[in-house]
């Protein structure tokens, strides 16, 4: 099946949104066909292992499985919010611990 009859199938099957991100499909342009369990990983080249995705998500999702993609999403979102929080809330202003006098005048 040609890439561009997959996309029109695929537009109706989805209703015009991303498979991956879910957000909303804009034009046939910004759109690839994408394999939901890659070639590499045993997927074949069907109709029911196609879906949508905008190009930036295809490539972020690369040769992972949905299952990888979505622990990785929530990994990122973790690991930045933790940066986050320990810059914002975490950081506590540096103390000058006071000077001794000298004993020796």
């Amino acid at each position: 099946m040609k890439t561009q009859e997959a996309k029109f199938l695929l537009l109706f099957q989805y209703g015009r949104r991303c498979g991956i991100c879910g957000k909303k499909i804009k034009s046939c342009r910004d759109v690839t066909v994408d394999h939901i369990i890659p070639l590499t990983r045993g997927g074949k080249n069907t109709l029911a292992n196609y879906q949508l995705a905008h190009e930036f998500c295809n490539v972020e999702k690369g040769d992972l499985m949905p299952e990888e993609l979505v622990y990785l999403r929530r990994y990122k979102k973790h690991r930045c919010l933790k940066a986050f929080l320990e810059r914002i809330f975490l950081r506590r202003p540096k103390v000058i611990p006071p000077e001794f006098p000298s004993k020796n005048p």
